[in-house]
């Protein structure tokens, strides 16, 4: 519950020890209510993802982006037969990617982030951070806005939770490592 978590951050920073959470950017489960509002036809829910309703732009997708589990989540697709839509499900199928070309999106995940700031987490481990932003035609990996919406999360954070930290997890080529802690005028992860 709230109150556990709350005890328990609390209990924490008594001994002296941070608390870490896995603040996952790229998705959410398909029992989010997101998911569920997109299911049941609410239009803003389904804006919140990458919907369609044939193969059309699904299978433009397909020719440029690899799969990241191709032996156990084949496919960058899901078929939700209730929707009857086909949603972007980069990791598994029931975790559908997030578009952040839709700012309600980044709103509301930038007040979730602060929501769990002020309940007393010190550090977010940024999940899958290559794969925030997505944009046909491309690989759909490390692509410049992924570094923007990262700038942006880390000023939201500096001004509101300034003592948090931000650990990217970039399951990428060593070379590819490197941009994720920014600049010194831009900066993004801290670890």
């Amino acid at each position: 519950t709230d109150e556990d978590f709350d005890a328990f951050a609390n209990a924490c920073h008594e001994r002296g020890i941070s608390v870490c959470l896995d603040f996952v950017l790229n998705h959410t489960s398909d029992e989010h209510a997101w998911a569920v509002g997109a299911r049941e036809g609410d239009v803003s829910c389904q804006a919140r993802y990458f919907t369609f309703p044939d193969r059309t732009l699904p299978d433009a997708y397909e020719r440029t982006v690899n799969e990241v589990f191709p032996v156990i989540a084949p496919g960058n697709f899901t078929h939700d037969a209730r929707m009857d839509r086909w949603v972007l499900t980069t990791f598994n199928r029931y975790q559908w990617d997030l578009n952040y070309g839709n700012s309600d999106v980044f709103i509301d995940m930038a007040d979730a982030l602060l929501h769990m700031a002020n309940r007393g987490v010190d550090i977010f481990r940024f999940d899958a951070i290559p794969y925030i932003w997505k944009e046909w035609g491309t690989s759909c990996r490390n692509l410049r806005q992924v570094h923007t919406l990262l700038r942006m999360f880390r000023l939201v954070l500096e001004i509101a939770a300034p003592s948090c930290i931000i650990k990217g997890e970039v399951v990428m080529a060593p070379q590819e490592v490197a941009p994720y802690f920014g600049t010194e005028e831009a900066p993004e992860c801290h670890l």
